[in-house]
């Protein structure tokens, strides 16, 4: 019997083009809602990424202040012990006229 008259049974079917609009706008759809979440993340991480570098630069100003009193006590020492003042020098660096001052 010869296997030339077999027809083949159909693996693969058309999908219809209503289909493929509904899968299509499902897709749209879910994308949407994707979008959404995305952008109040965003909007979320921007707030707080501004919060962080807001304090960031406050900590830093404190550290600044710190460190500013530390070095005029060791002036302050250097000039009890040696009677060298380098009063002026210090405040020359830690206020350069060239540097604007920040208003808080």
């Amino acid at each position: 019997m010869p296997k030339d008259n077999i027809i083949q049974f159909p693996t693969k079917h058309k999908v219809s083009k209503k289909t493929k609009l509904e899968v299509y706008n499902a897709r749209l759809a879910e994308l949407s809602i994707e979008n959404e979440y995305l952008n109040s993340d965003l909007d979320f991480l921007s707030t707080t990424l501004d919060t962080n570098l807001e304090e960031c630069e406050l900590l830093l100003k404190k550290i600044q202040e710190i460190h500013e009193v530390a070095l005029k006590e060791q002036v302050a020492e250097l000039k009890n012990e040696f009677g060298v003042d380098i009063t002026k020098l210090v405040d020359g660096i830690l206020h350069d006229p060239e540097k604007p001052e920040e208003k808080e």
